[in-house]
Order: C-alpha cells, then sequence, then structure tokens
C-alpha cells in the first residue's frame, strides 16, 4: 500500500471515530450534568479511565488477541477503531461539557418557537446551530480527530497500518 494510501485510510478512521466519539459524548454530557455530586463523579472518573490509560498497557493486552485476528484483517481494524473509539470519547466529552454556549438558552427557546422549518428556514437554523451548540460539537470533533490521526503506538502494537 502507497503512502497516501495509508494517509487516506488514516484520515478516514480519524474522522469516523471523532464523529462517533462527538455522538456519544453528547449523550454522555446530559448524563454526566444530570447526576448527582457523588454520583457524577464517580461517573467522571469511570469516563476518564480509557482516556488516563496509556496507550502501550492497552497495545499490549490487546496485542494478543490483535495476533489471533491477523488473518482477518477486518476485524483486526474493526477492534482497532473501537479502542480508538473508546479511548478519545472522553475529549469530546470533556470539549462538551465544559465549552461555554454562545447563544443564550432563551435564544435557543425562542428559536425553536419558531415552527415548522422551510426550505429557507432550515439553512438558518442549521447556521443557528453552527453559531451556538454546534461550536462546541466542532471543536471536540477537531480535538479527537487529530488525536486519533496522530496515534500510532497502539496500531503498531496491534500490527495495524
Amino acid at each position: 500500500m502507497m503512502l497516501a494510501d495509508d494517509c487516506g485510510w488514516a484520515l478516514l478512521r480519524a474522522a469516523g471515530i471523532a464523529l462517533a466519539a462527538v455522538v456519544v459524548a453528547g449523550l454522555t454530557r446530559d448524563h454526566l450534568a444530570s447526576a448527582s455530586r457523588r454520583r457524577g463523579r464517580l461517573l467522571w472518573a469511570l469516563h476518564l479511565v480509557p482516556f488516563l490509560t496509556p496507550a502501550a498497557l492497552v497495545g499490549y493486552a490487546w496485542s494478543r488477541f490483535s495476533l489471533s485476528l491477523i488473518r482477518h484483517a477486518g476485524w483486526n481494524q474493526a477492534l482497532y477503531w473501537a479502542l480508538l473509539w473508546l479511548k478519545l470519547t472522553p475529549v469530546a466529552t470533556l470539549a462538551l461539557y465544559f465549552a461555554p454556549s454562545p447563544i443564550a438558552p432563551e435564544a435557543l427557546h425562542s428559536h425553536r418557537l419558531l415552527g415548522r422549518l422551510s426550505a429557507r428556514r432550515l439553512l438558518s437554523a442549521v447556521g443557528f446551530w453552527l453559531r451556538g451548540p454546534g461550536r462546541a460539537a466542532a471543536v471536540g470533533f477537531a480535538l479527537v480527530f487529530l488525536l486519533a490521526f496522530g496515534e500510532f503506538e497502539m496500531a503498531s502494537l496491534l500490527t495495524i497500518d
């Protein structure tokens, strides 16, 4: 495989992982925000453990299983995608949880009261989302994308190109 092909697959992998991480982080953020103080600390600790675990430890722990999948390249890639997604989802959660909303809740409510979306208002709604809650999602996507694209240690231990 050529270097350009490898970079293209790495870009695709990073974008897929970042998109999935932002979607799950949005759901996780709501649970963390509504939890009591004691339960919230426990949930944060459980959620951050995969990110704080060193990549070498994860790679060595899964390397034997990865070697059993050496004849099945697709399953080996799926394992790597899943491990990287589990590791980087807390980054997106942190970005979504601590990012301030540039649009007030009253403005969001007023925008929801506008009614059904026509084709013209759909474009307005997308622009409104990008200026408001979408800004934090874009930051979370960018962070996870960069971390997933630059990850090489776990991939080398799992014999992924």
